[in-house]
């Protein structure tokens, strides 16, 4: 009996130990693949400065779930080729549409601009962008910029939405610094400490990991989209009308408080907005519009501040050309990052107001 009995364990210790070698092997050759499809770059996070965070340089990052972007980091943690920034130069700032993991090398809206401009050697539009980087954060930023960046001519603040909320804009009056002892590179990288150093090396020898992990927060993403998208719904239908307009006046003081505040700063101020859009059962390109669209464009006007709405142009290459301005997502069409046609559009528009108003002189 108790020979069968440790026959029995030895069978199920050979099954426990070819089955945990198998999960090993099987997880080795699925984070090999990785490395070719999704092998995102590290970030160091810091509270001033012109962005939320620096990326770990020369780290190196593979995007591939909506396209594929290889991407190197600059010297200054920004995601830029790794030249000169040129005197007077303009910063991009915005969101992960603008910062472009998703788009082709040389393909981003900042990049073409560049190389219209002749810039080969040194960027006149430097790109600063970040993910979940919106217009509230970037605005509380830009006194930071000036000081990290001292010579800019300008900034162009990348949005996908007027929309904003009152409080963050209230809050993004008390601007934030850069202080180079503490949020330039250099002091951002001699601060980690060697754990810190560790993890993000073994955080680079493991994209399975973090591809699985996007993979989960794009679900949960999606998943909360729905139900905001639901709320949404019965919002606009069940918003009473004084409400509404209480809502809107609101947003137009705190707007206009907001655009009078960065109006005076001693730089161009261009606004790109991008709407975000969804192709309908029949076929159509259906883009993403705001109660409070006008508002701001006529805040902007009373302001001086070009406002670039992508939505008419958009809307026109579909009709006219059969281009959808977003990238896939999974396999829905029009629901990812802005594709390259969409950087060209965006890159002729800020091309034109610049050239217009003698800012590529």
């Amino acid at each position: 009996m108790s020979v069968e009995k440790h026959t029995s364990w030895a069978k199920i210790s050979r099954q426990l130990i070819q089955w945990t070698a198998a999960f090993i092997i099987a997880f080795a050759v699925f984070n090999g693949l990785m490395f070719l499809v999704y092998h995102p770059v590290n970030e160091m996070a810091r509270s001033g400065g012109s962005s939320p965070g620096l990326k770990v340089s020369p780290d190196y990052g593979l995007y591939g779930f909506e396209g594929y972007a290889p991407r190197r980091i600059d010297s200054r943690g920004y995601v830029d080729p790794d030249l000169p920034v040129a005197k007077k130069p303009y910063l991009v700032v915005g969101a992960s549409h603008a910062e472009g993991f998703h788009t082709a090398n040389g393909r981003r809206y900042s990049d073409i601009l560049n190389a219209r401009c002749g810039y080969t050697d040194s960027l006149k539009f430097y790109n600063i962008s970040h993910s979940e980087y919106f217009f509230p954060a970037i605005v509380r930023r830009l006194t930071a910029m000036k000081e990290e960046f001292p010579d800019i001519a300008g900034v162009i603040i990348d949005i996908d939405s007027t929309a904003a909320d009152s409080s963050q804009l209230a809050e993004a009056m008390d601007q934030l610094h850069y202080y180079e002892a503490e949020d330039s590179y250099e002091a951002l990288y001699t601060s980690l400490s060697q754990k810190e150093r560790l993890k993000y090396r073994a955080m680079s020898l493991l994209p399975a990991l973090r591809g699985l992990s996007l993979q989960y927060e794009t679900f949960r993403k999606s998943r909360t989209g729905a139900d905001l998208n639901v709320l949404r719904e019965e919002s606009d239908e069940e918003e009473d009308p004084e409400d509404k307009a209480r809502r809107l006046e609101e947003y137009e003081e705190s707007m206009d408080e907001t655009l009078s505040f960065i109006s005076e700063f001693p730089f161009d101020i261009v606004i790109v907005m991008h709407p975000g859009a969804v192709i309908s059962p029949e076929g159509d390109l259906q883009t993403a519009s705001e109660d409070t669209d006008e508002i701001f464009a006529a805040l902007c006007e009373r302001y001086d501040i070009p406002f670039i709405d992508m939505t008419d142009r958009f809307e026109k290459a579909y009709k006219e050309e059969h281009i959808v301005p977003f990238g896939f997502m999974n396999t829905s069409m029009g629901a990812g990052h802005m594709n390259d046609k969409a950087h060209e559009m965006i890159a002729d528009a800020v091309y034109e107001v610049l050239d217009e108003r003698g800012g590529l002189r």
